[in-house]
């Protein structure tokens, strides 16, 4: 039965890969390790085939929405912050709606239908990607709409009075601990995450089965089916998530197995419920939690019967490391950053947390209880800002496909000599899987390429230039949106995902808010060496690599975007200049006073306005490439009378609110992200 799952997960998961073009090399690699080391029987491969192909057929045709009118009854089956997710026929779509829905809710829509506004920004995990891989492919505008039903108002009332007459301490964290509302403490959760334990907190079957054992413990019953029927309305005042779905079905078959003496292990079970997700929904694949839940369970069943030691907790402390090692690829590859401190925090942690939980759901129903409950919540808090003062997380950046084959070839590697005992060779691997560790937190300065990025952070401006194996890193400005923190979205990321620990220098061309206006968010959360303010520097060195401002002209006017820096630099062998907001009549001074003046790559001034980018400046620098920096904006930029010059002198021009990021490799490779 073990092998009959695992060759069909398999073979779902490798349909899926191709499907999606994602990892061809990681589908050979599946296939060439399951055909050599997994199967003894024919019968095997035909399973393997067979789910392959199944599955295949199913992912392989993406039905398009034909009409583009919607008109009919839409049902809530997702609720955020500023949109939902709602159910039209078929059809997942997404819409922005201010008005508060309860989930579930039936609501008639009026309107139209339309593909997904992409808003993609390099390494960032953008929204449009996920709602993709979640199978939204529209939206809708809606002109009118009108409540049919609004919607699961029970669960709603149920909820509200659980929270009711609390302290606002015991309030948010009994939202978060025991009802799984990530809202209720927004800064206790960032802190948690920092510490890398909010999966602790964040509702699993590590709750599910403390809850299951309670139950047991507590009404003494003797029916296991009774104890798994009790636990239902707790999923449905969960909305029945994906992880506490995984655990209750988990505990489910695996009372029905004991019963009728099916014989099959935990991990056939799991599997079993792995399969029958990406069955139902292949788009479970792409779900993150999808793939930590299932991996970090499989894990602990393999690890289940391992006999490391006789010391309990450093039999804790191994198994906790082993698990946290399973998903390491996995949570780098989304936040670019890993805190081995939180291996710690978890052990210390996961030890009281289940008397919270279940003390908190008392609470939740026996209101008198907060007056001890408070108290001890408080105490929690403080821990966890103390741990937060200790804990130093390291910036690895983004993995790739081959450093993820490798790493969990060399885990598994590890795994299974720890199970047939072999010590020699479990150092071996424990070295291997160190090494690999250690060169990717390294990688950036050993393999990194020269580059210029000219960032999308909407209207404004942001370049980062990156030196060969990380000689030097210097930002050009940090952009600023009223709305948004650009820093925050895209360009903090951006750096990790490079693996860019700080920054050796910042450069601000000018004091307009688009340049600037997030730079004090990133002089807050990101390490930088130096900063230089505006065009009164002349010449900036940053270890060898020289930039030039061309603008010696800002003191003789009074125009703030006359007063602009203007940027040259070479990278690869080629140059560059950085225009910021710089006006024609800059340009004219900035001609005359360099005769031979001339560049490869122009970031064109003021977001392509009529104030700059003149025929006489664009005639003499003849660049090759021109990039236009850009978003959003009631001032018409970029403007037709600049394309047209661009355009005229046929001159390659990118955007970054169409191409997005632009990068620029060496040998003149272009890159949009």
């Amino acid at each position: 039965m073990l092998g009959f799952v695992i060759n069909a997960l398999l073979g779902v998961i490798c349909a899926i890969f191709l499907k999606y073009n994602f990892a061809l090399p990681l589908c050979f690699l599946i296939l060439c390790v399951f055909i050599g080391l997994i199967i003894k029987t024919k019968k095997k491969v035909l399973i393997f085939i067979l789910f392959f192909l199944v599955m295949y057929m199913i992912v392989g045709f993406d039905i398009p929405l034909i009409e583009d009118v919607i008109n009919g009854e839409c049902t809530i089956i997702e609720k955020h912050n500023s949109y939902y997710i709602v159910k039209y026929d078929h059809y997942k779509l997404l819409w922005y709606c201010d008005e508060d829905f309860n989930l579930y809710s039936k609501i008639h829509i009026e309107g139209s239908v339309k593909s997904l506004e992409i808003n993609k920004s390099l390494n960032v995990r953008s929204f449009n990607d996920y709602l993709y891989t979640q199978g939204i492919n529209y939206q809708i505008k809606a002109d009118d709409y009108s409540i049919i039903y609004n919607g699961d108002i029970l669960r709603k009332s149920i909820r509200n009075y659980l929270l009711s007459n609390l302290s606002a301490p015991s309030n948010e964290f009994i939202g978060l601990l025991v009802l799984g509302d990530k809202s209720s403490c927004k800064e206790f959760y960032e802190s948690l995450s920092e510490l890398g334990v909010v999966h602790l907190f964040v509702i699993s079957g590590f709750h599910l089965n403390i809850l299951y054992r309670f139950f047991n413990k507590t009404f003494k019953l003797k029916n296991d089916y009774l104890t798994i029927f009790l636990l239902i309305p707790y999923l449905y005042l969960l909305n029945f998530s994906l992880p506490v779905l995984r655990a209750f079905l988990f505990l489910l078959l695996k009372t029905i197995n004991e019963k009728r003496k099916l014989n099959l292990s935990n991990l056939t079970i799991l599997l079993i419920i792995a399969l029958g997700f990406l069955l139902y929904d292949y788009h479970y694949l792409f779900n993150l939690s999808y793939q930590l839940t299932f991996i970090t369970n499989i894990v602990i069943i393999i690890l289940g019967n391992l006999s490391i030691t006789t010391n309990i907790f450093y039999k804790v402390f191994i198994k906790s490391l082993l698990i946290q090692l399973s998903i390491f690829p996995i949570i780098i590859l989304n936040n670019y950053e890993y805190s081995f401190m939180s291996l710690i925090f978890v052990i210390l942690i996961s030890i009281p947390i289940g008397f919270y939980y279940i003390f908190g759901m008392l609470t939740a129903i026996i209101k008198i209880s907060d007056i001890i409950y408070e108290p001890l919540v408080l105490a929690f808090n403080n821990l966890i800002n103390s741990f937060n003062g200790l804990n130093i997380n390291l910036i690895f950046g983004k993995p790739t496909l081959i450093y993820c084959v490798l790493y969990y070839l060399f885990y598994i590697s590890l795994i299974y000599m720890l199970i047939t005992r072999n010590k020699k060779l479990v150092l071996g691997c424990a070295f291997s899987l160190l090494g690999i560790l250690a060169f990717k937190y390294y990688e950036p300065y050993i393999l990194q390429k020269e580059e210029v990025i000219f960032i999308n952070v909407g209207q404004g401006d942001s370049t980062l230039i990156i030196g060969k194996n990380l000689k030097y890193s210097i930002l050009i400005d940090t952009g600023g949106l009223n709305n948004i923190d650009t820093s925050e979205k895209y360009i903090i990321p951006l750096l990790k995902s490079k693996g860019i620990k700080h920054l050796d220098a910042i450069i601000i061309t000018h004091d307009d808010y688009d340049h600037c206006g997030s730079l004090d968010s990133l002089e807050t959360n990101y390490s930088c060496k130096k900063i230089y303010y505006g065009p009164n520097e002349y010449a900036i060195t940053v270890n060898n690599f020289k930039i030039t401002n061309l603008n010696h002209f800002y003191n003789s006017s009074s125009e703030d975007n006359e007063k602009s820096a203007v940027l040259e630099f070479v990278s690869n062998n080629r140059k560059f200049l950085i225009m910021g907001d710089a006006t024609s009549i800059i340009e004219k001074k900035i001609i005359e006073d360099n005769t031979n003046l001339s560049c490869d790559i122009l970031r064109i001034g003021h977001h392509g306005s009529n104030s700059s980018t003149s025929d006489e400046f664009i005639r003499t620098l003849n660049p090759k490439y021109a990039v236009i920096s850009v978003g959003y904006n009631n001032y018409g930029h970029p403007t037709k009378n600049v394309l047209s010059i661009l355009e005229k002198y046929h001159i390659s021009t990118f955007r970054t609110d169409k191409d997005y990021n632009i990068c620029f490799d060496k040998n003149n490779i272009i890159k949009k992200y």
